[in-house]
């Protein structure tokens, strides 16, 4: 099957039937995500056809499919794509643990190039045939949809070509040659690898008796043999009589007084000032000693205009949005980004490291913060590449909560990297 990652749409369905010796080709292609559900039932229609059969495929991503697809059908079709699951058989499950083969994964790709089998073209792909998909989309040309078809196809043939492999390896399990009798024997079985680890877990005879008792000293047992017993009980400490204090705010370390000259509206200077109010930001302290809690208060007063009569507050305490300042953003970000820690251990982290109450939820409201603040740098780093002559790019999977996507690393050698 092939799909778009993250759109929930299988567009292609490509079965190699293998029957009475017989080898049938059959490719179910959708235009557009509403022809999805028709080719599942074109591909229900083509099963039914067998009473005894196995599906072979490699990897789960066309069992979650077709879960997909039968909670779209109707019960009686949801019982046929139930039928066809149950007899499905994944032959990565097969490699995991069991085969080995001298490749960097176990990609459909990587094992079918070791045993020979060769893709019309090289640059064939999952992330090749997301592209060509695309460009059939934008431009309709029948050379993308035929490459798609081709490709899908090979992956078919190629799968088979597994399969054969493996059905060899256990035919001829009883018969796997040793690796001592031969330095050309293509499938060893691992039992039959010699050992070249000199380390064992055993006693040793050692050449002096010290080494015999350190050698003992370092196993558990050595402590369990020893069982101390108390004769005589433990005095029971006198619980000291500590006064309980009341929790006091977190100490001010800085006030900043703002003041307005003028009114905000008529410009005038004739003012008088009103009641007094103040908000307190919470932060952190970098120095090169560490980081520390560091809260600041402003305080600022409602100011009344003799002239036209408008009660407001300074521009630069209104410009005061958040409790807390960009320091400590920045420190929970960098845990989040730079340690991998959940919100849950970053919030844990604030109060046992600063005594501060910052909720997860808050935190995660850190992250549009940084979006927002970064927006002019990420546009500017943005344009700077794509006005290059020579771009980099680089595509890292990953795992999204249905399916699998990708991030796009886009960089210049003289620019910073951008992700998409």
């Amino acid at each position: 099957m092939e799909g778009l990652p993250g759109s929930g749409f299988c567009y292609l369905i490509g079965l190699v039937i293998i029957h009475n010796g017989k080898t049938f080709e059959n490719t179910f292609w959708a235009d557009t995500k509403n022809d999805e559900i028709t080719i599942f039932l074109k591909v229900l229609e083509l099963i039914d056809q067998f009473e005894n059969y196995t599906l072979y495929h490699y990897g789960n991503y066309e069992i979650k499919n077709l879960k997909r697809v039968g909670n779209k059908l109707n019960f009686t079709n949801k019982k046929r794509i139930d039928k066809i699951i149950r007899y499905c058989c994944n032959v990565l499950s097969f490699m995991y643990s069991n085969i080995y083969l001298p490749t960097y994964s176990n990609s459909l790709k990587d094992i079918g190039n070791y045993i020979g089998f060769k893709w019309t073209d090289k640059k064939s792909t999952g992330i090749q045939s997301i592209v060509w998909r695309k460009r059939w989309e934008s431009t309709g040309l029948m050379k993308y949809k035929n490459k798609l078809i081709k490709y899908n196809r090979e992956d078919c043939y190629a799968l088979v070509k597994v399969y054969n492999l493996i059905k060899v390896i256990i035919t001829n399990e009883n018969n796997l040659v040793s690796a001592e009798d031969t330095d050309e024997a293509m499938i060893i079985h691992v039992d039959n690898i010699k050992k070249s680890s000199p380390f064992k877990f055993w006693n040793k005879d050692f050449a002096l008796e010290e080494f015999d008792m350190i050698n003992k000293c370092s196993y558990f047992d050595y402590q369990r043999e020893r069982v101390h017993i108390r004769e005589h009980k433990l005095p029971k400490k006198k619980k000291a009589n500590i006064p309980i204090r009341a929790k006091n705010p977190h100490r001010i370390n800085k006030t900043i007084d703002l003041y307005s000259k003028n009114c905000i509206k008529c410009k005038k200077y004739n003012l008088d000032k009103k009641r007094q109010i103040s908000r307190k930001v919470i932060d952190l302290k970098f120095t090169n000693g560490g980081v520390k809690r560091w809260i600041v208060r402003y305080r600022t007063h409602y100011y009344s205009c003799n002239n036209c009569k408008i009660k407001f507050l300074p521009t630069k305490y209104k410009n005061i949005k958040s409790k807390y300042a960009h320091n400590l953003i920045c420190w929970s970000i960098f845990q989040y980004i730079g340690n991998n820690q959940s919100f849950i251990k970053i919030e844990h982290n604030f109060y046992e490291i600063f005594k501060l109450n910052v909720p997860k939820t808050m935190i995660h409201e850190f992250k549009r913060y940084f979006m927002e603040y970064y927006d002019y740098t990420y546009t500017k780093i943005k344009k700077k590449i794509l006005c290059s002559e020579v771009i980099y790019i680089d595509e890292t999977p990953l795992k999204m909560k249905y399916d699998t996507g990708y991030a796009w690393d886009i960089s210049h050698f003289r620019r910073s990297t951008i992700l998409l």
